[in-house]
């Protein structure tokens, strides 16, 4: 081969070679992307595979738990008389034990009692029961109101002398109450209580002449008990007509309200046996007492005691009577914090409603509606309650609410 053959053949050759050169350069780098994406495919479908074996893994595993629970059953079911034994769980309804069809022998019915019975002892470990409420065995607001209504009653007026009227509230069972009307054997002592048959002395004669040495006191302490206190002058007519308070007897509390009743608009001539300006001079005499007010609104103060089980505690009381709506409005509370409100309606010189958990009955005693009180249980807390309430009067006359002061609005069920 000639010289210059040889240098063309070696020219061309490097050409070529330069040309190959070049065109690798952008060869690798689609390349290398090729390699990349074919290696991120593989690592996905690595771990969807690794995943889909895990989920068949786990599938398998419930299959075989599934089988196992099933095999259980239908083992028990077969110890149990072949007794049909729901899964734990299932939404299959449980006919009631105490079901018969007309198609189930007695015989029948026995055997899948006592297959019942087994099951659930088996199946025990794997149930969590509800524990049942607890349900106060405390008696209702209809029965406390029968209670109270035949117990507290109005005795009336004989040839122009009133009665004496009043009762006792005794804890019955724990979460009940008894309510009796006083014994009438005492007529015209207001200051002789009897429980039980037994005579017990509110106020000596002694205790009358002391009269109400402190005048914020209300309530007045006995051996037994406590009882509303006396006017705080010869002149004043706070608590002349009415006791209120508890006394206990063989070991049993008793409340207690008792007094001469306002008499009602017609009964003008009506007198009380008890005269307090007398008895204090160890003399008797009876009083004209003022028939109940036609309208007005009126201020009560006094005290109150509530509990149960020979536990009670002593309240401060303040009421309003709304003559000319008919009702009554009673707050009990303790160091100036109101624990409840409750009330009734008036019919003639008694009252009687229900707010609320509390139902009550009361009346109207002393001369003008001067006093007023009354029992009452609280069927919320399976408690019972006396109260007595006094305008507070003088010379000038009686504390008053303001003059828009009214109860219209005071809801109260009779």
């Amino acid at each position: 081969m000639n010289k210059n053959l040889r240098l063309s053949l070696i020219a061309i050759a490097c050409s070529l070679a330069i040309t190959a050169c070049s065109s690798d350069n952008k060869g690798a780098t689609r390349y290398e992307n090729l390699v990349k994406n074919k290696t991120e495919e593989a690592t996905k479908q690595a771990e969807e595979k690794a995943k889909r074996a895990q989920e068949s893994d786990t599938a398998k595993k419930l299959a075989d738990l599934e089988k196992k629970q099933k095999e259980l059953e239908a083992e028990l079911a077969k110890k149990n008389g072949n007794a049909a034994v729901p899964s734990v769980g299932s939404d299959v309804p449980k006919v009631p034990n105490n079901v018969i069809t007309p198609s189930t022998p007695a015989k029948e019915k026995d055997a899948e009692e006592k297959a019942t019975e087994k099951k659930e002892s088996k199946l025990a470990p794997y149930v969590t029961e509800t524990p049942a409420k607890t349900i106060s065995s405390g008696i209702t607001t209809s029965e406390a109101k029968i209670q109270l209504q035949n117990g507290l009653k109005n005795n009336g007026i004989k040839d122009d002398v009133i009665l004496l009227s009043g009762a006792t509230s005794t804890n019955v069972n724990k979460d009940g109450f008894k309510i009796s009307d006083i014994s009438n054997s005492n007529i015209g002592k207001l200051d002789l209580l009897v429980v039980d048959g037994q005579n017990i002395v509110l106020y000596s004669p002694e205790g009358l002449k002391t009269g109400r040495i402190d005048e914020t006191k209300i309530i007045q302490d006995m051996p037994n008990g406590k009882v509303s206190s006396l006017p705080k002058s010869n002149s004043a007519y706070d608590f002349e007509q009415m006791r209120y308070g508890y006394v206990t007897v063989n070991g049993q509390t008793n409340l207690f309200i008792q007094g001469f009743m306002t008499p009602n608009g017609d009964q003008t001539e009506a007198k009380s046996p008890f005269n307090y300006y007398y008895e204090r001079r160890g003399n008797s005499s009876t009083q004209r007492l003022t028939p109940m007010p036609t309208d007005g609104v009126f201020e009560y103060h006094g005290k109150a005691f509530y509990g149960k089980d020979n536990s009670y505690e002593e309240l401060d009381t303040k009421a309003y009577a709304d003559i000319t709506n008919k009702k009554v409005q009673i707050t009990l509370s303790s160091n100036n914090e109101s624990k409840f409100t409750f009330g009734g309606i008036i019919k003639d010189n008694e009252f009687s409603g229900t707010v609320g958990d509390i139902v009550t009955k009361g009346a109207f005693y002393g001369k003008n509606a001067q006093d007023i009180g009354g029992l009452f249980y609280n069927t919320s807390e399976s408690k019972n309650g006396v109260y007595g309430a006094s305008q507070d009067c003088n010379w000038s006359g009686c504390k008053k609410p303001a003059d828009d002061f009214n109860l219209k609005t005071f809801n109260i069920t009779e």
